[in-house]
Formats: C-alpha cells, structure tokens, sequence
C-alpha cells in the first residue's frame, strides 16, 4: 500500500520533530556568563565571556581562546566554522575539531569527545573547559569560588621566548662593556712620597723616655710607599731614642717600640 503524497509529508515533518525533540533533550540548556581568565598566575582578562551549564562549567570560544590568548593560528586554507584547524608554533603541531563527528585530534591522531562538551553556538564552536588539556598542552582549573580559570601552557608562548630573547642580548652587551672598560682601564700606582703629610708636632706627655724626658719638637713628613707597602715617618730633629717609650708604674715599666729606626726615618707599618 503506498501512503499518499499527503500522507508522506506529514511522517517527515513528524520524524524532524521527533529529532528536533530529542536533541532539545539533550543539549545541555547554556546561559552567557563572565569569568576571570588566568595564564599561569597572570590575570589576563577580567571579564571574559563564556556559556555556562546548569553546573557552572564554562564553556569557552575556541577560536577566540585559541588565537587571542594561547598563541595558536588557524589555518585559513581550510574554512569551516564546524572543522577547524589550528598550528602550534615554532613545532608546527596541528589541532583541529570536527563538529559533525564530535571528535578532536592532535597532528591526525583522533579522539571522541564526550556527549555535549563540544557545541556549535552562533556559528562559533564552544568547547567545555575540561576537555582543553585533553587535546590541547596545556593544564586547566576552573576554580569555583573565584569564578576564575586557570590555564598553564606546556609549551613556551611566543612572549616568553621574546622576553628570554631580550635578556641574553642583554647580558651579552653587559659582558661587550665589562670587556671594553677593563681593556681601557690603565692602573697607575703612586710613587714613593706621593702621599705626603707635613708638620710640625710639638708633643708634651706624662711619660718617661728614655733616657731622657718626655717633650721635643721636630718637623715630620709622613710618606706612604704604595708599591712596597711600608709607611715612613721621617723625623728631621728625632732623637733617635724616642723611638723607645716607657709606659706603666715603677715597677712594672714596659716599652714601646715604633718600628725600625733608620737614621732620621722610622718605618711605622711594613706590607
């Protein structure tokens, strides 16, 4: 028995309903929403748009996430909003979805991914949150209590590399100065008498020399001799037993001796 034409029409349009009705069920009901984005510990954007489910998991723009923040490119050769395909630079490493099959692939290995993780909302793909480090290396953390997502790529962003980049040229042209100062540099040491300091001295104290009393007048010059190291003080009317010195009681006297006495110079400090 072969069903009128009218018939026919009116089992198709039960049979999209039926589909219609059944997807409906299915598909999880999403509301637009706001969230911190995080690379790392960095926060990158403060109000970043997404879809939520009924449990609160952010559902994120797969393109937008992908070329705006993770540093991927897509691939404009092939342009389907329901099969894209993004590289990662400098390993150029190809990740695409397909929508019809709900699968996603890593450089042509394939997975399916779980019933409704993967949606298509105004001609953009949407993929849930936690199947981005299943396909993509990276790790995520939705954190609830912050309303926040953490991203952590496995791989080095192209800011990274920049940054490493600018401080080995850097220090490189720290080390072309360091070497060109010290190449430059000429070293004078003074010579003997350079670090001269005269006067008179006139000195009066309790003490007893000897073997005569304490009290002179003398014009000194004192001397530093840098390249031997040693200190003169030269002593032009020095008797030359001052350079002994008794100091203390009676009876337990003790001497004091200011290093070498040569003729009117008496050499204080030796290298």
């Amino acid at each position: 028995m072969i069903a009128s034409p009218r018939l026919q029409v009116f089992l198709v349009l039960l049979y999209f309903a039926g589909m219609a009705a059944a997807e409906e069920k299915t598909a999880p009901k999403l509301e637009e929403g706001y969230i911190g984005l995080y690379l790392g510990q960095q926060l990158i954007v403060h109000v970043y748009r997404v879809l939520l489910d009924d449990d609160e998991q952010p559902y994120l723009p797969v393109r937008d996430l992908l070329t705006a923040w993770l540093e991927l490119t897509e691939e404009t050769s092939i342009v389907s909003a329901s099969k894209p395909v993004y590289l990662l630079n400098p390993g150029r490493q190809v990740y695409s979805l397909d929508f019809d099959l709900k699968t996603a692939s890593c450089n042509g290995v394939a997975f399916a991914l779980p019933p409704d993780t993967l949606i298509m909302n105004g001609n953009e793909l949407w993929l849930r949150f936690d199947q981005l480090d299943k396909w993509l290396p990276l790790k995520s953390r939705w954190d609830l209590n912050q309303y926040s997502l953490f991203l952590y790529p496995q791989y080095k962003t192209r800011g990274q590399v920049q940054a490493e980049r600018r401080s080995m040229l850097s220090d490189e042209a720290t080390r072309q100065a360091e070497a060109e100062l010290l190449g430059s540099a000429e070293v004078r040491l003074p010579e003997y008498g350079a670090l001269s300091v005269k006067s008179i001295l006139k000195l009066n104290y309790p003490l007893k020399v000897d073997p005569k009393p304490a009290g002179f007048e003398s014009a000194t010059e004192l001397n530093w001799d840098l390249p031997q190291g040693n200190l003169y003080l030269n002593c032009n009317n020095l008797d030359l037993e001052f350079a002994s010195l008794t100091h203390g009681t009676e009876n337990d006297p003790k001497k004091w001796t200011l290093g070498d006495t040569l003729g009117d110079s008496t050499r204080l400090f030796s290298a």
